[in-house]
Protein backbone atom coordinates (compact mmCIF):
# COMPACT_ATOMS: atom_id res chain seq x y z
CA UNK A 1 0.00 0.00 0.00
CA UNK A 2 2.72 2.33 1.27
CA UNK A 3 4.66 1.84 -2.48
CA UNK A 4 1.34 2.75 -4.43
CA UNK A 5 1.23 5.98 -2.33
CA UNK A 6 4.52 7.00 -3.02
CA UNK A 7 3.71 6.36 -6.94
CA UNK A 8 0.36 8.11 -7.15
CA UNK A 9 2.61 11.11 -4.93
CA UNK A 10 5.68 10.96 -7.66
CA UNK A 11 2.97 11.09 -10.34
CA UNK A 12 1.61 14.32 -8.75
CA UNK A 13 4.87 15.87 -8.59
CA UNK A 14 5.77 15.47 -12.56
CA UNK A 15 2.29 17.09 -13.19
CA UNK A 16 2.65 19.98 -11.10
CA UNK A 17 5.82 20.76 -11.88
CA UNK A 18 5.62 20.29 -15.27
CA UNK A 19 2.11 22.67 -15.28
CA UNK A 20 4.43 25.59 -13.27
CA UNK A 21 6.93 24.96 -15.86
CA UNK A 22 4.92 25.65 -18.72
CA UNK A 23 2.84 28.03 -17.45
CA UNK A 24 6.25 30.07 -17.22
CA UNK A 25 7.28 29.23 -20.50
CA UNK A 26 4.45 30.15 -21.59
CA UNK A 27 4.33 33.91 -20.70
CA UNK A 28 7.69 34.42 -20.96
CA UNK A 29 8.20 33.14 -24.70
CA UNK A 30 5.05 33.54 -25.81
CA UNK A 31 5.99 37.05 -27.98
CA UNK A 32 8.94 34.44 -29.43
CA UNK A 33 6.52 32.00 -30.04
CA UNK A 34 4.39 34.64 -31.76
CA UNK A 35 7.40 35.72 -34.27
CA UNK A 36 7.90 32.36 -35.03
CA UNK A 37 4.45 31.37 -36.04
CA UNK A 38 3.95 34.78 -38.17
CA UNK A 39 7.05 34.21 -40.05
CA UNK A 40 6.36 30.65 -41.08
CA UNK A 41 3.37 31.40 -42.14
CA UNK A 42 4.05 34.11 -44.09
CA UNK A 43 5.02 33.46 -47.84
CA UNK A 44 7.93 35.19 -48.11
CA UNK A 45 7.51 36.16 -51.41
CA UNK A 46 9.73 40.08 -51.80
CA UNK A 47 12.71 39.97 -51.57
CA UNK A 48 13.43 42.56 -49.05
CA UNK A 49 11.24 40.21 -46.22
CA UNK A 50 13.08 36.94 -47.76
CA UNK A 51 16.88 38.58 -46.97
CA UNK A 52 15.23 40.26 -43.61
CA UNK A 53 12.75 38.60 -41.57
CA UNK A 54 13.21 41.28 -39.40
CA UNK A 55 11.59 43.87 -41.54
CA UNK A 56 8.07 42.14 -41.36
CA UNK A 57 7.93 41.76 -37.55
CA UNK A 58 8.92 45.58 -36.95
CA UNK A 59 5.63 46.15 -39.60
CA UNK A 60 3.57 44.11 -37.54
CA UNK A 61 4.98 45.26 -34.24
CA UNK A 62 3.94 49.02 -35.68
CA UNK A 63 0.65 47.50 -36.91
CA UNK A 64 -0.53 46.09 -33.60
CA UNK A 65 1.75 46.88 -30.93
CA UNK A 66 3.36 44.75 -28.14
CA UNK A 67 0.46 43.83 -27.13
CA UNK A 68 -0.30 41.88 -30.83
CA UNK A 69 3.01 39.35 -29.39
CA UNK A 70 0.37 38.38 -27.19
CA UNK A 71 -2.30 37.24 -29.26
CA UNK A 72 -3.34 33.64 -28.91
CA UNK A 73 -1.91 33.74 -25.14
CA UNK A 74 -4.80 33.19 -23.03
CA UNK A 75 -5.52 29.98 -25.50
CA UNK A 76 -1.76 28.90 -24.46
CA UNK A 77 -2.24 29.00 -20.67
CA UNK A 78 -5.56 27.35 -20.77
CA UNK A 79 -4.16 24.53 -22.20
CA UNK A 80 -1.03 24.36 -20.66
CA UNK A 81 -2.69 22.76 -17.82
CA UNK A 82 -4.04 19.86 -19.24
CA UNK A 83 -1.01 19.00 -21.43
CA UNK A 84 1.24 19.22 -18.41
CA UNK A 85 -1.09 16.91 -16.92
CA UNK A 86 -0.28 13.92 -19.25
CA UNK A 87 2.94 15.30 -20.94
CA UNK A 88 5.51 14.61 -18.36
CA UNK A 89 3.97 12.03 -16.29
CA UNK A 90 3.53 9.95 -19.59
CA UNK A 91 7.04 9.78 -20.17
CA UNK A 92 8.07 8.94 -16.89
CA UNK A 93 5.75 6.48 -16.24
CA UNK A 94 6.65 4.55 -19.84
CA UNK A 95 10.19 5.14 -18.70
CA UNK A 96 10.23 3.20 -15.21
CA UNK A 97 7.53 0.87 -16.94
CA UNK A 98 10.18 -0.54 -20.11
CA UNK A 99 12.22 -3.71 -18.94
CA UNK A 100 15.28 -2.72 -17.10
CA UNK A 101 17.98 -4.22 -19.21
CA UNK A 102 16.86 -1.75 -22.32
CA UNK A 103 19.67 0.43 -23.33
CA UNK A 104 18.92 3.71 -22.41
CA UNK A 105 19.20 5.09 -26.00
CA UNK A 106 15.94 3.35 -26.97
CA UNK A 107 14.42 3.45 -23.47
CA UNK A 108 14.11 7.18 -23.72
CA UNK A 109 13.46 6.88 -27.39
CA UNK A 110 10.36 4.85 -26.62
CA UNK A 111 9.29 7.16 -23.47
CA UNK A 112 9.86 9.93 -25.59
CA UNK A 113 7.31 8.90 -28.52
CA UNK A 114 4.90 7.61 -25.88
CA UNK A 115 4.67 10.88 -24.35
CA UNK A 116 4.54 12.57 -28.29
CA UNK A 117 1.32 10.49 -29.02
CA UNK A 118 -0.31 11.59 -25.73
CA UNK A 119 0.68 15.39 -25.72
CA UNK A 120 -0.72 15.57 -29.30
CA UNK A 121 -4.20 14.15 -28.41
CA UNK A 122 -4.37 17.32 -25.94
CA UNK A 123 -1.84 19.52 -27.76
CA UNK A 124 -3.61 19.57 -30.94
CA UNK A 125 -7.28 21.54 -30.18
CA UNK A 126 -4.86 24.32 -28.25
CA UNK A 127 -2.63 24.55 -31.14
CA UNK A 128 -5.21 25.23 -33.98
CA UNK A 129 -6.51 27.55 -31.86
CA UNK A 130 -3.46 29.38 -30.77
CA UNK A 131 -1.96 29.38 -34.49
CA UNK A 132 -5.10 31.05 -36.11
CA UNK A 133 -5.56 33.51 -33.71
CA UNK A 134 -1.60 34.71 -33.76
CA UNK A 135 -1.22 34.77 -37.50
CA UNK A 136 -5.00 37.15 -38.03
CA UNK A 137 -6.61 34.29 -39.93
CA UNK A 138 -9.15 35.20 -36.69
CA UNK A 139 -9.20 38.11 -34.69
CA UNK A 140 -9.94 36.46 -31.45
CA UNK A 141 -9.70 32.48 -29.89
CA UNK A 142 -13.26 32.38 -30.15
CA UNK A 143 -14.16 33.63 -33.02
CA UNK A 144 -11.75 30.78 -34.31
CA UNK A 145 -12.90 28.15 -31.92
CA UNK A 146 -16.59 29.42 -33.26
CA UNK A 147 -16.09 29.18 -37.06
CA UNK A 148 -13.87 26.33 -36.57
CA UNK A 149 -16.39 24.29 -34.96
CA UNK A 150 -19.00 25.48 -37.09
CA UNK A 151 -17.50 24.89 -40.34
CA UNK A 152 -16.33 20.97 -39.01
CA UNK A 153 -19.72 20.23 -37.64
CA UNK A 154 -18.73 19.38 -34.68
CA UNK A 155 -16.23 19.75 -31.71
CA UNK A 156 -13.88 16.84 -33.32
CA UNK A 157 -12.81 19.62 -36.44
CA UNK A 158 -10.49 20.71 -33.43
CA UNK A 159 -8.98 17.52 -34.13
CA UNK A 160 -8.72 18.19 -37.95
CA UNK A 161 -4.83 18.21 -38.42
CA UNK A 162 -4.10 16.13 -35.79
CA UNK A 163 -2.00 14.57 -38.88
CA UNK A 164 0.42 17.46 -38.79
CA UNK A 165 0.36 17.46 -35.04
CA UNK A 166 1.52 13.93 -34.63
CA UNK A 167 3.67 14.43 -37.69
CA UNK A 168 5.90 17.26 -36.01
CA UNK A 169 5.40 16.43 -32.39
CA UNK A 170 5.75 12.73 -32.01
CA UNK A 171 9.52 13.09 -33.60
CA UNK A 172 10.01 16.02 -31.30
CA UNK A 173 9.50 14.69 -28.43
CA UNK A 174 11.56 11.72 -29.42
CA UNK A 175 14.29 13.45 -30.13
CA UNK A 176 14.12 16.32 -27.34
CA UNK A 177 14.34 13.58 -24.66
CA UNK A 178 16.87 11.20 -25.99
CA UNK A 179 19.19 14.19 -26.21
CA UNK A 180 18.23 15.63 -22.87
CA UNK A 181 19.10 12.25 -21.33
CA UNK A 182 22.56 12.19 -23.05
CA UNK A 183 23.10 15.65 -22.06
CA UNK A 184 22.51 14.78 -18.52
CA UNK A 185 24.75 11.47 -18.21
CA UNK A 186 27.38 13.59 -20.02
CA UNK A 187 27.17 16.34 -17.64
CA UNK A 188 27.17 13.79 -14.64
CA UNK A 189 30.55 12.69 -16.34
CA UNK A 190 32.29 15.94 -16.45
CA UNK A 191 31.09 16.01 -12.63
CA UNK A 192 32.59 12.80 -11.74
CA UNK A 193 28.97 11.32 -10.53
CA UNK A 194 27.86 13.97 -8.82
CA UNK A 195 24.27 15.48 -10.13
CA UNK A 196 22.91 18.75 -11.58
CA UNK A 197 22.83 22.25 -10.39
CA UNK A 198 20.28 24.52 -11.13
CA UNK A 199 21.66 26.54 -13.51
CA UNK A 200 23.13 23.52 -14.89
CA UNK A 201 20.35 22.08 -15.89
CA UNK A 202 19.00 24.97 -17.14
CA UNK A 203 22.12 25.01 -19.40
CA UNK A 204 20.89 21.44 -20.48
CA UNK A 205 17.61 22.47 -21.11
CA UNK A 206 18.50 25.09 -23.31
CA UNK A 207 20.90 23.07 -25.16
CA UNK A 208 18.08 20.12 -25.83
CA UNK A 209 15.90 22.96 -27.10
CA UNK A 210 17.94 24.56 -29.55
CA UNK A 211 19.44 21.51 -30.97
CA UNK A 212 15.82 19.89 -30.90
CA UNK A 213 14.28 22.54 -32.55
CA UNK A 214 16.70 22.89 -35.28
CA UNK A 215 16.58 19.46 -36.45
CA UNK A 216 12.63 19.36 -36.31
CA UNK A 217 12.18 22.72 -37.97
CA UNK A 218 10.73 21.70 -41.31
CA UNK A 219 8.11 19.86 -39.89
CA UNK A 220 6.90 22.71 -37.63
CA UNK A 221 6.52 25.02 -40.65
CA UNK A 222 4.84 22.20 -42.04
CA UNK A 223 2.44 21.94 -39.16
CA UNK A 224 1.94 25.94 -39.21
CA UNK A 225 0.97 25.72 -42.33
CA UNK A 226 -1.40 23.50 -42.38
CA UNK A 227 -3.33 24.67 -39.08
CA UNK A 228 -3.96 28.03 -40.60
CA UNK A 229 -5.56 27.14 -43.39
CA UNK A 230 -2.89 27.64 -46.38
CA UNK A 231 -4.62 25.56 -48.87
CA UNK A 232 -2.94 22.63 -49.00
CA UNK A 233 -4.29 19.03 -49.46
CA UNK A 234 -2.09 16.94 -47.30
CA UNK A 235 0.89 17.24 -45.51
CA UNK A 236 2.60 15.84 -47.91
CA UNK A 237 1.45 18.66 -50.32
CA UNK A 238 2.30 21.12 -47.95
CA UNK A 239 5.62 19.92 -47.39
CA UNK A 240 5.98 19.09 -51.35
CA UNK A 241 5.10 22.87 -52.06
CA UNK A 242 6.60 24.38 -49.47
CA UNK A 243 10.11 23.40 -50.64
CA UNK A 244 9.38 23.52 -54.18
CA UNK A 245 8.09 27.46 -54.11
CA UNK A 246 10.68 28.21 -51.17
CA UNK A 247 13.42 26.60 -51.17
Amino acid sequence: MAMKKQKRLELGDFQTASAAASLSQKIVLHPVDTVKTRLQYLRLTSEVEFKDPAVHVMQFIRAEGLSGLYRGVATSLIGAIPVSMVYMPSYEVTKRSLPEDMPPFFRHLTAGSVAGVCGTLVRTPVDLIKKRTQVGVYSSAWEALTVTVGNGGSIFALWGQAQASFLYDVPYNMVQFTILEQVKVAGRRLKQGRELEGWENVAVGALTGMLTSVMTEPLDVVKTRLMTKMGYTSWLDAFRRTVTEEG
